[in-house]
C-alpha cells in the first residue's frame, strides 16, 4: 500500500485532520453553551431566525475534507500501470585480483587480499549498473566470474577467494591481464576497463607489453591499484602445524613489499592511471569515480520497467471544489447563495492553495522534462549526433543555467562540431567546478581546443606555434590536477613535435626569403651594339644577355615561392601531421623491445 506513494512522509499530515476537526467540535460546543446562556431555544429561534447551525457545520466538515484531501495530495498517491522501455548505461570493469602468497602479508590488516576484498564488496556496492568480472591469478590466471551484472552472485564468488584458489604459486601479472582482455564478451573498443589489484611483484610475465597491447589493440584501459609496503616490506606468514613460519627461499626469509615502477608502467601504457594503495586506506568510491570519468559508459541494453501513474491532481482538485463550495454556500437561511459571497475573502485563500499545490507540481516537472532532455543529449553526444545534443544541452541550461557539467557537455558538442570558439567558451563556464576531476577534464578539453586550432591554421606559422603553445599549458595544468593522466603527457609530447616541425620550416621559409631576395648590382658598362656581320664565332655579348634574363626569370619565380610556402596545401599539410605521427609511433616502438619470448619456468611461488 505505502509503495503507492511517492512521499509517504508526509501522510503525517493526516494526525492534522482530527485536530482540526476537534477545534471546529469545541467552537460549536462553546458557542450552543453561549446561546443557551443567553436565550431559550423557542427565543433564539426569534432572536436568529436566518441563522443556520446546520449549513456552519456543513461548512466546517468541507473545510475538513479537503484538508484531508489536501494531505493526500502532498503524499503523491500513484495508481494505475505504465511501461517504459529505460536505457541501462555502464562500463564493463574486471576485476584482476592477485592471490599469490605474498598477499598475505600483513603489512596491511589484516593482511592484503583480505583488505582487497573487503574493498571491493564496497566497490560494488556503489556500482550503479556496470558489469562486473573476477579473475584471480598467481602462478596463473583464472576467470572465476564471467561479466555480469548479478552483484549478489559477484561477492559470492568473492567470498570464497582465497590464497589457494591458484592451481599453481608465483605471480604472473601478464598472464592475468591478457586473460583478462580475452575475457570481455563483445570487440567494441571504448568502455571498457581492467583494474589490477595487486603488491606489484611479478616474475617475468612482462605485464607493462600486455597492459599495452590491450589498450592498444582493443581499447581497454588497465588502472593499477598496489598494496604494500614500499620501503621494508613485510614477511609472508604460512601456517604448518598451527604454528606460524614465515616463508623461506634458499633458507632466507622472503620479504614482500610493493613494487610501484611495474604498475606505474603499466597505467601509463594502458592508458589508464595507477592508484598508490600502499598501507592507507582506500577509498574505492573515489577509484572507481575516477575509473568512470576516464573509461566513459555506454548503453548496454534496453530494459521495460514498471512505473504507477502520479494521481495526486484528483485530491488537489477535490480539495479545490470542497473550499470553493464552502465559500459559496451562506450559513443563512433563505438566502440565494451568492448573497454575501465576497471574492476578497475564501476564493482567494482556496486559489493559493490550488496555485501553490500546480506551481509545485509544473516545477517539478518542469524540471523532469529538462532533466531527460538533457539525458537525450547525452545519448545524442554518444550517438555522434553533435548538433541534436548541442539543443538538448542548450534546453537544459534555460533550467540549470549554473551547471558546469551541462557547461561542459555544451563545449564537448561545440567541439565536435569543430565550433572551437563557442566550445572554449563553454568549457571556460566549466571551470566554475569544484570538482577537482571535472576541472581536469576541462583544463584538458581546452588543451584539445588550442590544439586544433593550431591544426586549421597552419597557413599561418606563427599563429599555429602560439596555438600549440597554449595547448601544452592547458595539459600541463590538467597534468598538475591528475599527475597520472598519461593522455595529456602523450598531448604534449604531439604538440611539441609540432612546434618543432613548424619552427624548422618557418625557419627554412626564412632562409629562402633571404636566398631568392638578393641585392641588385648596378652595370655601369654601356650596353655594346649589335653586330651587323654574320656570327663567324661565339660572341660573348649574347650569352651575357642570356645570363641576364635567365636571372629575371628565377628572380620572379623565387619571389613567389616564399608566399606559397607561408600558405601550405592539404597535401602538405597531412604530409606534416604525418611526420608527427611517425614520430609518435617510433616513441612508442621504444617501449616494445621487450618482447614476450618463450618464459623459462621459475622457481619463486609467492
Amino acid at each position: 500500500m505505502y509503495e503507492n506513494f511517492e512521499h509517504r512522509v508526509l501522510l503525517h499530515l493526516l494526525w492534522l485532520v482530527p485536530v482540526l476537526g476537534a477545534v471546529y467540535a469545541f467552537g460549536f460546543a462553546r458557542k450552543s453553551r453561549a446561546l443557551r446562556r443567553f436565550a431559550t431555544a423557542n427565543l433564539l429561534d426569534r432572536l436568529m431566525p436566518h441563522v443556520s447551525l446546520g449549513r456552519q457545520r456543513l461548512k466546517a466538515a468541507f473545510v475538513v475534507l479537503a484538508a484531508a484531501a489536501l494531505a493526500v495530495a502532498c503524499a503523491g498517491p500513484r495508481w494505475g500501470e505504465q511501461w517504459q522501455y529505460v536505457p541501462r548505461r555502464g562500463m564493463d570493469l574486471m576485476v584482476v585480483l592477485d592471490v599469490s602468497r605474498s598477499m598475505l602479508a600483513d603489512d596491511v590488516a589484516p593482511n592484503r587480499l583480505e583488505r582487497a576484498k573487503v574493498e571491493l564488496k564496497d566497490l560494488v556496492a556503489e556500482l550503479p549498473g556496470d558489469r562486473v568480472g573476477l579473475i584471480t591469478f598467481a602462478g596463473a590466471p583464472s576467470l572465476v566470474c564471467p561479466l555480469t551484472i548479478n552483484y549478489g552472485a559477484f561477492r559470492m564468488v568473492l567470498d570464497e577467494v582465497d590464497a589457494k584458489s591458484a592451481p599453481r604459486g608465483g605471480t604472473l601479472i601478464g598472464d592475468a591481464v591478457r586473460l583478462a582482455a580475452d575475457s570481455f564478451v563483445d570487440r567494441i573498443k571504448e568502455h571498457k576497463a581492467i583494474l589490477l589489484i595487486t603488491d606489484g611483484e611479478d616474475h617475468e610475465s612482462y605485464p607493462v607489453e600486455a597492459a599495452q597491447k590491450a589498450w592498444e589493440d582493443r581499447g581497454i584501459r588497465v588502472f593499477a591499484l598496489g598494496f604494500g609496503d614500499m620501503s621494508q616490506g613485510r614477511r609472508i606468514p604460512v601456517g604448518e602445524g598451527g604454528q606460524r613460519h614465515y616463508l623461506q627461499h634458499e633458507g632466507q626469509e622472503v620479504w614482500s613489499k610493493l613494487n610501484p615502477t611495474t604498475l606505474q608502467e603499466m597505467a601509463v601504457v594502458g592508458g589508464g592511471a595507477y592508484f598508490p594503495a600502499g598501507t592507507a586506506d582506500v577509498d574505492f568510491k573515489d577509484v572507481y569515480e575516477r575509473i568512470s570519468a576516464k573509461v566513459g559508459q555506454r548503453e548496454f541494453e534496453v530494459s521495460r520497467k514498471q512505473f504507477l501513474l502520479p494521481r495526486f491532481h484528483w485530491f488537489a482538485g477535490l480539495a479545490l471544489v470542497l473550499l470553493m463550495a464552502e465559500t459559496l454556500l451562506t450559513d443563512r437561511k433563505g438566502e440565494r447563495a451568492t448573497k454575501n459571497f465576497s471574492p476578497q475573502s475564501s476564493v482567494p485563500a482556496a486559489l493559493v492553495v490550488w496555485l501553490t499545490i500546480s506551481a509545485s507540481a509544473a516545477a517539478g516537472s518542469e524540471t523532469g522534462d529538462a532533466r531527460r532532455k538533457v539525458a537525450d543529449a547525452v545519448k545524442a553526444l554518444d550517438a555522434g549526433q553533435y548538433a541534436k545534443a548541442l539543443e538538448g544541452f542548450s534546453e537544459g541550461a534555460v533550467m540549470f543555467p549554473d551547471s558546469p557539467e551541462l557547461a561542459y557537455n555544451r563545449g564537448i558538442a561545440h567541439y565536435r562540431l569543430r565550433e572551437f570558439d563557442k566550445a572554449r567558451e563553454a568549457f571556460n563556464k566549466a571551470l566554475t567546478t569544484r570538482d577537482a576531476r571535472l576541472e581536469e577534464k576541462v583544463k584538458f578539453n581546452l588543451g584539445n581546443c588550442a590544439y586544433a586550432e593550431a591544426l586549421e591554421k597552419l597557413t599561418s606559422l606563427q599563429e599555429a606555434i602560439d596555438k600549440c603553445r597554449s595547448a601544452i599549458s592547458f595539459y600541463r595544468d590538467a597534468l598538475e590536477l591528475d599527475p597520472l593522466d598519461a593522455d595529456a603527457r602523450a598531448n604534449i609530447e604531439t604538440a611539441q613535435l609540432l612546434i618543432k616541425d613548424l619552427l624548422d620550416k618557418k625557419k627554412k621559409e626564412e632562409e629562402e626569403k633571404q636566398k631568392n631576395n638578393p641585392q641588385s648590382q648596378p652595370s655601369s658598362q654601356p650596353q655594346s651594339q649589335p653586330s651587323s656581320q654574320p656570327q663567324s664565332q661565339p660572341s660573348s655579348q649574347p650569352s651575357e644577355q642570356q645570363q641576364q634574363q635567365q636571372q629575371k626569370q628565377e628572380a620572379q619565380e623565387n619571389k613567389k615561392q616564399p608566399a606559397e610556402a607561408r600558405r601550405m596545401s592539404p597535401e602538405e599539410a597531412e604530409r606534416l601531421l604525418q611526420a608527427v605521427r611517425d614520430k609518435e609511433s617510433k616513441r612508442r616502438e621504444e617501449l616494445r623491445a621487450r618482447q614476450p619470448a618463450g618464459r623459462a619456468p621459475v622457481d619463486k611461488d609467492w
